[in-house]
């Protein structure tokens, strides 16, 4: 199985050609597009290919993360790919959990706390 990852595109700000690299399944990590335009972007880009969307904070930006991921669900069933929310996928014998995470939200506020007293320090920008 050949998976092909993406995230943080940020397609709001404007198009971005990805490579087909022939995987099975393209698992689309969160903040593709702010709203519902990352599911119909996703399905064009990949027309053959099983995608799995998975939201990230910036799908929310202006709205709610109730009515989004409402929004979001009608998108992508209409669109036959799979939304995952506080969920799990096994395509393939592959588990996609978004809750099974190397990098978790303490390691962040960790890197944040370091990147803090770098900049605060002699080291930071002159």
């Amino acid at each position: 199985m050949k998976l092909q990852i993406l995230s943080d595109l940020h397609l709001e700000f404007g198009p971005c050609e990805v490579p087909d690299v022939g995987a099975n399944v393209v698992i689309l990590a969160g903040d593709i597009f702010t709203g519902t335009g990352g599911p119909s972007w996703a399905r064009s880009a990949f027309p053959a290919r099983r995608i799995v969307y998975v939201p990230g904070n910036d799908e929310y930006y202006g709205t709610t993360v109730d009515g989004e991921d409402a929004r979001l669900g009608v998108e992508c069933r209409r669109l036959s790919i799979d939304m995952l929310q506080m969920g799990a996928l096994d395509p393939g014998g592959v588990r996609v959990d978004p809750d099974d995470v190397l990098f978790r939200p303490i390691d962040g506020m960790a890197l944040h706390a370091r990147a803090r007293r770098w900049l605060e320090e002699d080291e930071g920008p002159q």
